[in-house]
């Protein structure tokens, strides 16, 4: 594979664990080739070699404690991709608003870290400074 370009970024910021995504691009700067690598080992493909295809939803959705619902649901796509079927519409309602209730679910948990980080912050450096402009020494929180 002869690249112009390869663009890497590592680490991956948005996601728990570590990991990095190579780019590969022609001289016209066309994506010719992706590549995602985890550099981090659990070991998981090697306790799930050999087991019936239809636990996996259930041993995938413990890979990570953030987000279990997105790997269980992950793991029964590719087991629907096995059987090569189309799931049934009840399937799919059943599906969605686990999706759904996962994404609201991480989103609060989430902000909420970054809210107290940055109300940290703030308590650190921006109210020391501005107690000092207002000409007070110390203040109760």
């Amino acid at each position: 594979m002869t690249t112009a370009r390869k663009v890497t970024i590592d680490p991956i910021s948005r996601l728990e664990g570590h990991g990095k995504v190579r780019i590969f691009l022609d001289a016209s700067g066309e994506v010719t080739d992706g590549r995602f690598q985890v550099t981090q080992f659990r070991g998981y493909e090697r306790f799930c070699e050999g087991r019936p295809f239809e636990e996996m939803p259930i041993i995938i959705q413990r890979i990570c404690g953030i987000c279990p619902v997105i790997h269980q649901l992950a793991s029964a796509k590719a087991c629907d991709a096995i059987l090569g079927g189309r799931i049934p519409d009840v399937a799919w309602l059943l599906r969605e608003p686990q999706h759904m209730g996962q994404f609201i679910q991480s989103m609060p948990f989430n902000s909420s870290i970054w809210q107290a980080l940055i109300c940290f912050w703030a308590g650190i450096v921006i109210q020391p400074s501005a107690m000092w402009l207002a000409g007070l020494e110390s203040f109760q929180r």
